[in-house]
């Protein structure tokens, strides 16, 4: 499981359409609906209801929703750590 079928799957779910979300990530639809039936074989399960408009998640999805929002809320916070010792000053001081 990737970070990006992650971000995607988070897309679709909010934006309810495989075209509007799409956009949003700036990839082609094609693209994005592979990322996610790679997310579902992976897990060996539906995460939406097709043929559904707007398209719905499965319970599978509904259960994967709030874990995917934690992993891609603390991949962002261990990029802001790296990120912030890359500005801070390190090193003794010496009086």
């Amino acid at each position: 499981m990737e970070l990006r079928q992650l971000r995607h799957f988070l897309a679709l779910a909010e934006e309810q359409n495989f075209i509007r979300a799409a956009k949003r990530e700036h990839i082609v639809q094609s693209g994005l609906s592979n990322s996610i039936h790679s997310l579902e074989r992976e897990l060996e399960t539906p995460l939406y209801v097709r043929g559904s408009r707007p398209i719905r998640l499965t319970a599978a999805g509904f259960a994967l929703e709030g874990p995917a929002r934690r992993t891609i809320s603390s991949a962002g916070y261990a990029q802001q750590a790296v990120r912030d010792t890359r500005e801070a000053i390190t090193g003794t001081l010496r009086i």
